[in-house]
């Protein structure tokens, strides 16, 4: 993970090994095992920008998680243009290590922004600085996780651990970013993909660390209505649609300041529950 906004940043920036071939590393330290999904996430949204003008930014990215990334090798991401027009473009991404693939996605690339639509609710952002913390969060949760693994990005948590289907969560780069509109998007596509499943877990009572417990990213998508900066308060409401057969759907919606919709989430994960888990 990385534990800076600055080293994922740095993590954020790939090597050209050709001109359909980006690679990318991961942060150097960290407590966890695997490549998170959402580095991988963002890595391919600034991967599949490489093949479109810098007037074009992220509309949609539809991606599957084909097996885990391995932290010692570094991810080669191949990127396949597949169709373009006037508005848009768009690119097919495949991520692999060592020969396998281990994630592939398909990325549409737009030019322009859709007419504003006034929402009545989103973000209020005046309190978020009282709310829970992810170090406070975790502790109450009893999740085993580092809390220093997760510096580059800041979460404030505006709903309670009542079992509820829902959950509110704020989030923020740990700093500024550049103005480039594939980093902003990267950020948030790798910021939510711990708190969508964690809505699952927290619906029924699970924690990370719980000896037996099985956790992945299986599908992930993300629509970007409307430019949404990733260094202020974003607040992104989840939703858990259903859980059966060890999948959870999630879906959400990111609103910034003015309370317009600017980015939809939808996120299925592999949530295998021990055998003597009462949750069962």
């Amino acid at each position: 993970m990385a534990g800076s906004i600055e080293e994922l940043l740095e993590v954020l920036v790939l090597e050209k090994r050709s001109d359909a071939v980006h690679r990318g590393v991961s942060p150097a330290a960290g407590s966890r095992s695997r490549v998170f999904g959402g580095q991988v996430l963002a890595q391919s949204l600034v991967a599949a920008s490489t093949a479109a003008p810098k007037a074009c930014h992220p509309g949609s990215i539809q991606a599957t998680f084909l097996r885990p990334g391995d932290l010692a090798h570094p991810i080669d991401y191949a990127v396949e243009l597949l169709a373009q027009d006037d508005v848009a473009r768009l690119v097919r991404i495949v991520a692999r290590q060592a020969g396998p693939p281990i994630y592939e996605a398909v990325v549409r690339l737009v030019v322009g922004n859709l007419s504003a639509q006034p929402r009545a609710e989103g973000a209020e952002a005046g309190a978020v600085d009282g709310l829970p913390d992810f170090e406070q969060r975790t502790r109450a949760a009893e999740f085993a996780a580092d809390p220093a693994d997760w510096s580059a990005i800041e979460y404030r948590y505006a709903t309670p651990l009542d079992g509820r289907d829902w959950q509110l969560v704020y989030h923020r780069a740990g700093g500024p970013l550049p103005d480039d509109p594939a980093i902003h998007a990267a950020v948030h596509a790798y910021a939510c993909d711990l708190t969508l499943i964690d809505t699952i877990l927290y619906r029924f009572g699970l924690r990370y660390g719980l000896e037996g417990l099985q956790v992945a990213s299986l599908d992930h998508s993300m629509w970007f209505h409307r430019p949404l900066r990733a260094d202020g308060w974003t607040a992104h409401r989840q939703q858990l649609v259903t859980c059966t057969g060890a999948r959870g759907l999630v879906l959400g919606e990111m609103t910034g300041r003015d309370g317009r919709v600017a980015i939809t989430t939808a996120q299925e994960g592999l949530v295998r529950i021990p055998s003597d888990h009462p949750a069962r």
